[in-house]
């Protein structure tokens, strides 16, 4: 009878631990049914680009072929179904390839659909040095690859419904600064969330600030930016803005509105908007999540180098 006694206790233990072990850190499913963790709501990367191992190869010569190969690694939240994958820094007279972006083609899914985020490869086989007269041999070259893609950045931080006079001791939450993370699994960022409550008549008003911030390695394009052949933005207006939107109506509210239609301009990767329109009924206290997007496009670079080798080599 105690050794019966003594495998029931062992076995609810091992039900305790094991349904523990499961629900650790897991918050829902994402589109593809795979299960959404708390990681995959940090970091401050997009598309992150890596040279394939020897494609390029270090050393390359004259009159033989090489191939390049880069790998696209989604490693923020949010996928990617717009962009271009551009490779070279060479005149086009200097290889029989020339250097081209070509389109991302199919959805390169990010950690909340993806375990770890997608990886898709592009590339170009074939490629020859010509050797033309003035250029250096026997020489390192920086050779780069760099990807321009729309992308977006989605948060759910916890807000406060309460009247802005009541009593602490009769409210379960307070307004104010909030908490919106260190990060939260793109390269641009909400750094900063601050909630007013506003009475208006019957009802009072929600209105936020809200500081936002490029907290990636790259560059900001516009949100509604075209993404042109060569990913290339030299004009100051194609770069820099975020489009800001508060999807409230998702939690039962009409619709926030923000200042300029939600367009931040960024001035030295950092920028402030206002943010308001969200009424509520006096009397209430509670908190719920306020849905928040942040639209824009990105410039991603890479950088690796060859030497280029008159023969095979080097002599």
């Amino acid at each position: 009878m105690g050794k019966y006694k003594i495998f029931i206790v062992l076995l609810a233990l091992f039900l305790v631990v094991g349904a523990s072990c499961n629900l650790g850190g897991l918050v829902g499913k994402g589109e593809s049914g795979s299960e959404v963790k708390d990681d995959d709501y940090t970091g401050a990367k997009g598309l992150v680009l890596s040279f394939a191992q020897g494609l390029p190869p270090t050393e390359i010569w004259k009159d033989v072929d090489f191939s390049v190969q880069i790998d696209a690694h989604n490693q923020g939240g949010d996928d990617v179904s717009e962009g271009k994958v551009c490779i070279g820094s060479f005149p086009d007279r200097t290889f029989s390839g020339n250097d081209g972006c070509e389109d991302i083609g199919e959805t390169i899914m990010g950690r909340r659909n993806f375990p770890g985020g997608e990886i898709q490869t592009y590339g170009r086989d074939k490629w020859d040095f010509k050797l033309e007269k003035g250029f250096d041999v026997d020489k390192d070259y920086v050779f780069t690859a760099k990807a321009c893609y729309k992308y977006s950045t989605s948060l759910a931080p916890s807000i406060c419904i309460k009247d802005p006079f009541a009593d602490a001791r009769d409210t379960v939450c307070s307004a104010g600064e909030l908490d919106v993370g260190s990060d939260q699994a793109g390269p641009v960022a909400v750094t900063f969330l601050k909630e007013d409550i506003i009475p208006k008549g019957d009802t009072n008003e929600l209105l936020f600030t809200i500081k936002v911030k490029n907290v990636g390695d790259g560059e900001v394009i516009k949100h509604d930016e075209e993404l042109d052949d060569k990913c290339s933005f030299d004009n100051r207006n194609q770069k820099d803005v975020v489009k800001v939107e508060i999807l409230s109506e998702e939690s039962g509210f009409s619709a926030a509105s923000c200042k300029n239609d939600g367009e931040l301009h960024l001035r030295n990767g950092e920028g402030s908007i206002i943010c308001r329109g969200i009424e509520v009924e006096k009397g209430d206290s509670y908190t719920l999540p306020l849905n928040m997007k942040l639209t824009y496009g990105y410039l991603s670079r890479l950088k690796g180098q060859i030497k280029i080798n008159k023969e095979i080599g080097g002599k």
